[in-house]
Parts: C-alpha cells; sequence; structure tokens
C-alpha cells in the first residue's frame, strides 16, 4: 500500500489558507440576491512589531517600520477606505520580533496597544517568534497567555458555517510536544466531522 504525504510549508498553508478565504468569500457572494459574502477577514503574519524599551540589541532589532505599518493596518481596517470592515482579523504567526524570553513580554505589551482600537475580533496565532521554537514550554508559552488568555493556544473558532482551527505549530522541541499537538487537532477535527474548516 503507498501512502501519499504531503509536506505542508508555512507558505503552503498561507497560500492555501488565502485561497481557501477567496473561495469562500465568492461562494458566499453568489448565495441570494444581496450577493453578501458569507464573511470577510484579513489574514496577517510576519508583522514583528518590537517594543523600544527595554532597548533591543542591534542583531535583536526588527524589521524597518515595523510597528508603523501594523498601526497603519489597524487603521485601515477600522476607517474602511481600503475595504470594508472585516468581520473578524486572523494573526497567524511572528506578530512579535520576540528573539528570546525577556522580549516577549514588552514586544507583546505594545502588539495589544497597537491591535486594541480594531473595531472586530483578532485572533492570533502562536508563530515561532512568539516562542521561540518552543512550542509546549509553559515558560515560553506565559507571556503570549498573559498577553492573548491560555484559550488562545490551541483553538478553534466559527463563522459563517466554517470551522478556523488555530494551532500552535511553531516548533516543537521534542517529540513528546509534536504527540500533544498533534493528538490535539486529531480530536479537534474527529469533533467536528461534517462542517467545512
Amino acid at each position: 500500500k503507498v501512502k501519499h504525504v504531503v509536506k505542508v510549508t508555512r507558505r503552503r498553508f498561507l497560500f492555501c489558507s488565502v485561497a481557501g478565504g477567496a473561495a469562500l468569500a465568492a461562494r458566499g457572494a453568489s448565495i441570494g440576491k444581496a450577493r453578501k459574502p458569507l464573511f470577510r477577514f484579513v489574514q496577517v503574519n510576519d508583522l514583528h512589531v518590537q517594543a523600544s524599551e527595554p532597548p533591543a540589541p542591534p542583531r535583536l532589532e526588527t524589521y524597518n517600520l515595523a510597528n508603523e505599518k501594523v498601526r497603519w493596518l489597524m487603521a485601515r481596517s477600522n476607517d474602511q477606505t481600503l475595504f470594508p470592515l472585516p468581520d473578524f482579523v486572523v494573526g497567524v504567526g511572528d506578530l512579535i520580533h520576540g528573539e528570546g524570553l525577556p522580549r516577549f513580554e514588552p514586544d507583546l505589551k505594545v502588539f495589544r496597544e497597537i491591535i486594541q482600537p480594531l473595531r472586530c475580533p483578532f485572533y492570533p496565532v502562536i508563530g515561532n517568534h512568539e516562542v521561540q521554537q518552543q512550542e509546549r514550554s509553559p515558560a515560553h508559552l506565559q507571556p503570549y497567555c498573559e498577553a492573548f488568555g491560555k484559550d488562545r493556544v490551541d483553538y478553534t473558532f466559527s463563522r459563517g458555517g466554517i470551522l478556523f482551527v488555530a494551532l500552535n505549530n511553531s516548533g516543537a522541541p521534542d517529540p513528546d510536544a509534536a504527540k500533544v499537538r498533534n493528538e490535539w487537532l486529531r480530536k479537534a477535527l474527529a469533533e467536528s466531522r461534517g462542517q467545512p474548516k
């Protein structure tokens, strides 16, 4: 028996997510006379927000104008100059620059301040910069959990009958961490059989 395995890279996953989101919006647009989409959402990644205090050494500094770019995106989402207010925004990792335990808390605090004015729900997903590729480490998860809540590590949410799965796949330091993640995912998928994801 041949077993086909498809390696899902982050780039391929993000491409599929964007393509799937566009397909859902198109499907919703064709339903009913009003041609209203099922929902609208914005997906963001690799924002790399960083606190200015305490100062980061040059080798740990984030991308040029990273914070300003996120402020701009939040403002455009709210004022609807480029697109209608989305039903939600999902951030799929590397929301902060991080680069180590001492940086997580201040960077996450600034990130929360920047997205606070957003007029729709924000759903975070952990990336390697939020936990330094220590996927199940309690010490590395603590700042993220304090910023977003323990219920925002591995979780699901529904919109328009579609289930979104937010999975902490940020880099398992050992096989046990990967096993915990994979078991959570199996259970989440089994409990939602028949629901589009």
